[in-house]
């Protein structure tokens, strides 16, 4: 819904909104796990659907669909978006690198809380949620500056900046004063990743937003479900050496992808552009 010279700033708070609310789940989730227990955590969730199917009934703008044929033909023509824009293919590797060390951290910090002197708890790794929240005020900032400046840098800053905070908690994570620290770094990192990503990606091509949309979230929701289990089973073998190992690679080849050679390409990569260029090739709607 928003005009082309402001999707950063509107990706940046959208973002910033559901950052907030996962961070704030894991705290939410922390205090009702350790005081009525994990099933009790589910049905309180469920009863937040259950309102939020209602409000967003009534709140939500309509916005009919453009597209007019069948499903089968919608969902086939995201394979032929993954082969024509090379924006797309690179944001979502990085995405999902970026997303498999975030989780690898998240998954395994209950276990190292636990494992510290201290023994903490699951209500104390919920606060972690918290301190993340820091986040939450750089991210719509991130947005802004995607809009004036370059999203591809800022991707590539992030990914150096994850790779620097992995090297941090891996020498000051043993304290619970330097992993707070290495959290909020985390945090902020991967989440101005993320809105530079979703920038890049909604000015590609106008018409197809939530099917670019569609590759990209489901690419970085596929790595976050393989950092989750390589940082478990790091955890398992080495413990948190391990598990910062696993950030290190992930991070490290998030940069490779980045840096990687490129081959010239005729395609512009705004939207608009991106319309007239292939309306004057096929001489069809894209």
């Amino acid at each position: 819904l928003a005009p082309p010279q402001e999707r950063g700033r509107a990706v940046g708070t959208v973002l910033g909104a559901l950052l907030c609310g996962i961070l704030l789940s894991r705290t939410v989730a922390g205090f009702v796990g350790a005081h009525w227990g994990w099933r009790a955590m589910f049905w309180i969730a469920a009863g937040v659907m259950i309102v939020l199917l209602v409000v967003l009934s009534l709140l939500l703008p309509k916005d009919p669909p453009a597209f007019e044929g069948r499903y089968g033909t919608l969902m086939a023509s995201l394979g032929r978006l993954v082969r024509e824009q090379p924006v797309l293919r690179e944001t979502s590797m990085i995405g999902a690198l970026q997303f498999g060390a975030f989780t690898a951290c998240w998954t395994t910090l209950a276990f190292h809380l636990d494992a510290m002197p201290a023994h903490y708890g699951s209500d104390v790794a919920g606060l972690f949620g918290v301190i993340g929240l820091v986040a939450m005020v750089v991210v719509p900032a991130v947005g802004r500056l995607a809009d004036k400046g370059s999203p591809q840098r800022t991707v590539l800053l992030s990914s150096i900046a994850v790779l620097v905070t992995y090297g941090l908690l891996a020498v000051i994570g043993g304290s619970i004063w330097g992993l707070i620290a290495g959290f909020i770094l985390l945090d902020v990192a991967v989440q101005s990743g993320h809105v530079s990503n979703m920038t890049r990606n909604v000015g590609l091509k106008a018409d197809a937003m939530s099917r670019l949309n569609t590759v990209y979230m489901v690419s970085r929701f596929i790595g976050g479900a393989v950092g989750s289990t390589l940082g478990n089973l790091a955890w398992s073998l080495w413990q948190w050496p391990g598990v910062c190992a696993v950030g290190l690679l992930m991070s490290a080849l998030a940069i490779a992808v980045q840096l990687r050679p490129r081959a010239s390409s005729a395609k512009p990569t705004g939207a608009a552009s991106a319309w007239s260029w292939h309306g004057r090739r096929s001489g069809r709607r894209p």
